[in-house]
């Protein structure tokens, strides 16, 4: 059994490194890109977004719920 042709260690190599150059530039778009709110969101997944404006409380009712 003889070692794989020089084309199949090329192929191996670009099926890991390809990806890897994909994902990184993608991080580096996010790290540069992303909106404040986005990035507060992705430290803190547990916490809810909240909002500045306040909303009447009748207005978070669906229609018909009124009693």
């Amino acid at each position: 059994m003889s070692a794989p042709d020089v084309t199949v260690w090329f192929y191996a190599a670009a099926a890991f490194v390809i990806p890897f150059a994909v994902h990184r530039v993608n991080r580096l778009f996010h790290q540069y890109g992303d909106p404040p709110w986005k990035t507060q969101a992705e430290k803190n997944p547990n916490e809810q977004p909240t909002s500045d404006r306040q909303v009447p409380e009748d207005a978070r009712k669906p229609a018909g719920c009124e009693k």
